[in-house]
């Protein structure tokens, strides 16, 4: 889909918190593969969150998920792509989510 193009607006988080979460908070992004084919599937499912809720902390807090962005043109999607946010003081667990999504 390479040239469609979002408005900004819709990609922004709704609420404050979460804007400042993903503009303004340090911490690392990854960017990783997610194969969802269908709208619905757009986000990991259920299980994966779980998971990061047991190993890394909670979400919204200590990490966040979103279908990523392309850091060249902020206004575009990448499909097939996921960013995952850790905080600051969580970077170090950015390594292992790396290594159980490889899998």
């Amino acid at each position: 889909m390479s040239g469609f193009y979002f408005h900004r607006e819709w990609l922004l988080p709704s609420f404050w918190w979460q804007r400042f979460w993903w503009t303004s908070l340090g911490g690392i992004i990854i960017t990783v593969p997610w194969g969802g084919t269908s709208v619905s599937s757009l986000l990991p499912p259920d299980e994966w969150k779980q998971w990061m809720d047991k190993h890394v902390g909670k979400k919204g807090w200590d990490w966040d998920w979103r279908l990523s962005i392309n850091p060249k043109n902020p206004q575009e999607l990448r499909f097939g792509l996921i960013d995952i946010k850790f905080r600051p003081g969580k970077e170090d667990l950015a390594t292992l989510v790396l290594l159980k999504w490889a899998k």
